[in-house]
């Protein structure tokens, strides 16, 4: 399993790159008119709009309720205006408007993860809050939120405070059964870089008070994920590096936050694979 880091540099007005600068896997001509095309239609109208307006960042869907369909989380807050995490129930196919439950916190909230994290089949949450009550001048955190029989509750029950982590992951990184948690750290803007984070999990939902694992050295890290590149099953722990990176092990990309006005400038992430060793 291989566990990625998004790293952002940043330009030297501030700015990173637009999403153009991935490199597409669209098909560079239209498919023959006998032919099927090979991406679905897309309907330029949105399906479904909800009543509130945040800046929504995060996003997961999960059966929270356990009645056989998907309902929608949404993460609010940025770095432009505070906001909770909403939950929009689906009833019937048909997501409500207005979102049923709402978090009794509010944050500068960037994105989320998903999964069971107490073994008891139901799908719990873990947010990433970028910033702390003092915007650039103060980090967030990260927030988990269980999932109570069906409803998640209102606040978090578990928190790792001071980091500005705008993205983690969950995986089972030690191969024990249970999800562990991953964060990446760094605030690209204003403030210096930092070390990404490895949290496991007890088995219970629980992280404990401090990471088992940290970066090597510190980085500016937007996102994260886990993933057996190589399907042997061995546990493997990339992070990003300015090194040159083999070509399994690296990639290139945008920040998940795209520069809003502006110059548009180059901007890249690079990650290096290291073995999971379990040490801290």
């Amino acid at each position: 399993m291989l566990f990625w880091l998004l790293s952002c540099k940043l330009a030297d007005d501030g700015g990173f790159a637009p999403a153009d600068s991935l490199e597409s896997t669209a098909p560079d001509s239209p498919a023959p008119d006998d032919e099927p095309s090979p991406w679905p239609a897309l309907s330029l109208a949105e399906a479904w709009e909800s009543d509130e307006s945040d800046v929504a960042t995060g996003l997961g869907v999960l059966d929270i309720d356990q009645d056989g369909d998907l309902d929608l989380l949404v993460a609010n807050g940025n770095d432009i205006t505070p906001g909770p995490l909403r939950l929009y129930l689906n009833q019937g196919g048909v997501l409500e408007t207005t979102a049923s439950w709402v978090s009794d916190t509010i944050g500068y909230y960037g994105h989320l993860s998903v999964g069971d994290l107490d073994g008891d089949g139901l799908e719990d949450v873990v947010v990433s809050r970028f910033l702390g009550p003092g915007r650039f001048t103060e980090p967030g955190g990260v927030e988990r939120f269980m999932n109570l029989g069906g409803a998640l509750e209102p606040s978090p029950s578990w928190t790792a405070e001071g980091l500005f982590s705008f993205s983690n992951a969950l995986g089972d990184l030690d191969g024990d059964g249970d999800l562990d948690l991953a964060v990446a750290v760094g605030e690209p803007y204003k403030n210096p870089p930092g070390r990404s984070l490895l949290f496991l999990n007890d088995g219970a939902g629980d992280f404990g008070l401090s990471p088992a694992w940290t970066t090597e050295r510190d980085r500016h890290a937007m996102d994260v994920t886990f993933a057996d590149i190589n399907g042997d099953g061995a546990l493997t722990w990339p992070s990003p590096t300015s090194a040159t990176p083999t070509p399994s092990t690296s990639t290139r990309a945008a920040c998940p936050r795209p520069r809003r006005a502006g110059r548009p400038l180059k901007s890249s992430a690079r990650t290096r694979a290291t073995p999971w060793t379990g040490a801290t």
